[in-house]
């Protein structure tokens, strides 16, 4: 999911080539957990919490900066995209149709009375301005934080839409069935498509506070750095070499530098240190 990108960067900060210099697993597991992990969601609030959807188990995730899980709750629906819409507050959409909310406070996962209920699936969600950025399979929608639909920003034949990413200018939005990276801008026009060898079955697509745009492939285990514009390709920053395995959901965490990638699976957290 995206990071809040900087008001003013430059082109060549944007574009600026990442490279890993680590990457560790670090175990989410806690006892009560019946089976492995799905992460399907990755979120940082501003202190640095860390929260992870696991989807196989239904469960929201808090982890402390060293990656110790302090606390967890059950979610009744299956959830499945998370982003932070405040400095200690989460949204999380879920297979019932639902956008729920939940707080932070003194490492404690607190869910909210109020949610919003749709019409329509919901696969990710990502927050800009005040607004939430929801996609479901074939349609990408705006809405309120108050929950009332503002408009359909981008609409695709079929079904396959599944991650995405937003800048202040530009939707990034993975099509997982067609192999693509589709880059759009805020009215829903088309800037670019990208189709590459590395990237088969994209998932999740992220952006750093810089504006460097990361996308994953599912079954071709990689993580590629692609252009600001969504048009080419810059690196295969990661891939089996690097432990990527079925990548589901990624997330950039500027304090530290690193890609925080969740995969089919698993009870680890990948963590890529990037330079």
């Amino acid at each position: 999911m995206a990071a809040g990108l900087s008001p003013v960067v430059s082109d060549l900060e944007i574009n600026r080539l990442f490279t890993v210099i680590e990457s560790k697993r670090v175990e989410v597991k806690i006892g009560k957990d019946e089976r492995s992990c799905h992460i399907y969601g990755i979120t940082v609030l501003p202190k640095g919490d860390i929260i992870l959807i696991n989807s196989g188990i239904g469960k929201l995730k808090l982890l402390s900066t060293n990656y110790k899980v302090v606390d967890h709750v059950r979610v009744p629906e299956m959830p499945l995209g998370i982003c932070a819409v405040s400095d200690n507050q989460v949204a999380v959409c879920t297979s019932g149709k639902k956008i729920l909310f939940f707080d932070v406070e003194d490492s404690k996962l607190l869910k909210m009375e109020r949610e919003i209920e749709l019409t329509h699936d919901c696969n990710h969600v990502s927050y800009m301005a005040r607004h939430l950025i929801i996609s479901s399979d074939d349609t990408v929608y705006q809405y309120t934080l108050a929950g009332q639909r503002v408009r359909e920003i981008f609409t695709t034949d079929g079904w396959g839409l599944y991650g995405i990413a937003v800048s202040p200018s530009r939707l990034y939005i993975t099509n997982y069935k067609e192999n693509k990276l589709i880059t759009v801008d805020m009215q829903g026009e088309v800037l670019a498509t990208l189709i590459d060898k590395d990237l088969d079955r994209p998932t999740d697509v992220c952006v750093s506070p810089s504006g460097q745009v990361f996308v994953c492939g599912y079954i071709s285990n990689t993580i590629l750095q692609v252009d600001s514009q969504g048009k080419q390709k810059l690196a295969t920053l990661a891939n089996k070499k690097n432990d990527v395995s079925c990548p589901q959901s990624m997330y950039f965490n500027s304090r530290t530098a690193s890609l925080f990638v969740g995969q089919n699976n698993t009870d680890d957290l990948l963590v890529l240190q990037l330079k």
